[in-house]
């Protein structure tokens, strides 16, 4: 064998050798890309699942309270809490009340703070979740369903404060009025027994954010178990998911169900029955009307 030969072999052994170093680097950037991809994706799901938790933590336990204190003080109120409290007899006292939701209206709007932060909240929990849409749509879709829920929960206290039928029996249980030492004592008093009033939605909204709350934590811990090469196969496989339009439709259940049809693989068996139970619970409560605002609908 001549020394060209034997030059032209080294050589194609070195160039095998050089393409198996490049390989060996690119398969080395593209994991090290698919963990970096995986380790985000992981921060950002527990980060939500941290928010759908401390939300439902504190609509559940104060958020009533806040309504009902909210739209009370507000100013557009104050000649009619005056005006009741200056009623000399129980027939003008009756005849004052019923001005509520005729001759004047209850605050078309709550703005208080801690309303204005929850969907400040749901805002936030919208556009970290929007990043992961293209990727999971149907763990998306979950998480669009919860968000969905949380809001329409928190509309549902304010609208029930605005309600002038919901007024009906606070304003009867203020007479006499001499009981209180002012029209701000009374008016103080209605702010309790308004809240009473909403707290009889309590049971309903707080069934409801629990079982969204579940749901929440059900689908981040299975995509949490999941190793970059599992979560790359997922990804495929949910891209390969055709799921019904249900973006502002207010049935839950259908949302869900159609979630699951893109997560049920990375489910496992307790995850999914746990998932289904949660299903039941909702479909027992009440549909209820699209939220008004807030969400990603």
């Amino acid at each position: 064998m001549s020394w060209q030969a034997v030059s032209s072999i080294i050589g194609a052994f070195g160039a095998l050798a050089a393409a198996g170093s490049l390989y060996a680097a690119f398969e080395l950037y593209r994991r090290r890309i698919h963990d970096e991809r995986a380790t985000r994706f992981k921060a950002d799901i527990t980060n939500l699942m941290g928010k759908f938790s401390r939300l439902q933590t504190a609509i559940s336990f104060t958020y009533p309270d806040e309504v009902a204190h909210d739209t009370v003080k507000s100013e557009r109120l104050d000649s009619f809490f005056v005006n009741l409290y200056g009623s000399e007899s129980q027939e003008e006292f009756f005849e004052r009340a019923r001005q509520i939701g005729t001759s004047i209206s209850i605050p078309a709007a709550v703005h208080a703070k801690t309303y204005e932060s929850y969907y400040d909240s749901l805002i936030e929990i919208n556009q970290l979740a929007s990043g992961h849409r293209a990727d999971h749509p149907g763990l998306y879709l979950a998480l669009s369903t919860v968000n969905y829920g949380f809001g329409f929960v928190i509309d549902r206290y304010v609208i029930a404060a605005r309600d002038s039928e919901k007024w009906g029996e606070p304003l009867v249980r203020l007479w006499p009025v001499k009981q209180y030492s002012d029209a701000w004592g009374m008016r103080v008093a209605f702010g309790k027994f308004l809240t009473e009033q909403l707290l009889r939605r309590q049971q309903y909204c707080n069934a409801l954010l629990t079982t969204l709350n579940d749901v929440s934590k059900i689908v981040t811990e299975a995509y949490l178990q999941l190793t970059p090469k599992d979560l790359a196969r997922q990804r495929r496989r949910e891209s390969k998911v055709k799921l019904s339009n249900y973006e502002g439709a207010s049935l839950m259940c259908l949302r869900l169900s159609q979630s699951k049809r893109a997560i049920a693989d990375v489910l496992s068996p307790e995850q999914s029955a746990s998932y289904d139970a949660c299903l039941s619970i909702i479909a027992g409560l009440d549909s209820p009307p699209a939220a008004q605002a807030g969400g990603f609908y």
